[in-house]
């Protein structure tokens, strides 16, 4: 009987302390005092389960930033893309940030900050690079599958019952007529175009003739694409750094002799996680195509 009311008094403590650090780990010992954000932004951009961020992930972070006013963020991108309405309005709500809150933001790219990814580093007040960040694929892919050769081998015939000859445009029981092809690369084109009016904007020392030759789809490490611009104000990229390199910069640009560090992560509950791979296995069997701002080692 003791060594089973020890047992529970030992469950319970870490149950309890559990609770503690799952709850108030981001509060402890944290002075508000020049308090510089790292902000994590990790994963495919658009999902809502694990390994994933969405706009409504970053706003909420940014609520707890409005709150917690530090002197500046840095946003640690890792990311090799994703979906072109989520990306953009990432884009726009950290240059919407910015502005209402007259805040430096630099970003630290990670092992990956591709394409989508890249796209959001352009809101940002400098680009970190590491020398192998993998970075650029700067444009616009959509992919379509077509099962009609396969069904008709296997004798499976599919009837579609619809209200206008596009309503099942992109289905993968068809091909592509000519004239949907066309408004499909209308499409694709119109949403590259944005891409590079952002980098336009964002670069403002790089001609558009530049842009063009380096946003065709190629990859960078980032040793590479700070030569080339990408990362740099007069590039693609700023500056080859670490982490701790942009902190590090970020404080000198604030003219901060101290500061204080707080990290925020966004937290995927176990159920976002289960809804997102049910929603994405159901997407995928309804419509397998979408556009995406995509980062692909290879075809």
């Amino acid at each position: 009987m003791k060594k089973k009311i020890a047992l529970d008094i030992i469950v319970f403590s870490l149950i309890v302390l559990f609770i503690y650090f799952a709850v108030f780990k981001n509060n402890i010992n944290i002075k508000t005092d020049n308090l510089i954000a790292v902000v994590y932004l990790e994963g495919i951009i658009g999902e809502v389960g694990k390994n994933s961020f969405n706009s409504n992930d970053v706003k909420k972070i940014f609520n707890e930033l409005e709150q917690a006013k530090p002197k500046g963020i840095v946003l640690r991108i890792s990311s090799p893309g994703g979906t072109v309405y989520e990306t953009d309005k990432i884009y726009n709500l950290i240059k919407q940030f910015k502005i209402k809150n007259n805040i430096k933001v630099y970003v630290s790219m990670g092992e990956v900050c591709a394409s989508g990814g890249y796209y959001i580093a352009m809101a940002s007040d400098s680009i970190f690079a590491e020398p192998l960040t993998e970075t650029g694929s700067i444009g616009v892919i959509m992919s379509l599958v077509n099962y009609e050769e396969l069904l008709n081998k296997v004798g499976i015939n599919i009837i579609t019952i619809k209200s206008g000859k596009y309503k099942d445009i992109g289905s993968p029981y068809r091909k592509l007529t000519p004239e949907e092809k066309t408004m499909f690369e209308e499409i694709i084109f119109e949403m590259y175009e944005k891409f590079i009016g952002v980098v336009k904007e964002n670069r403002i020392n790089l001609s558009e003739s530049t842009i063009r030759n380096l946003a065709q789809g190629q990859i960078y490490l980032g040793s590479k694409a700070y030569k080339l611009g990408l990362v740099d104000k007069i590039g693609l990229v700023d500056k080859i750094g670490t982490l701790d390199d942009a902190i590090s910069e970020l404080k000198k640009d604030l003219n901060l002799k101290t500061i204080n560090i707080k990290e925020y992560k966004i937290q995927k509950s176990f159920l976002e996680g289960i809804l997102s791979t049910t929603s994405n296995i159901i997407q995928q069997i309804k419509n397998p195509s979408q556009i995406i701002f995509e980062y692909k080692l290879s075809e």
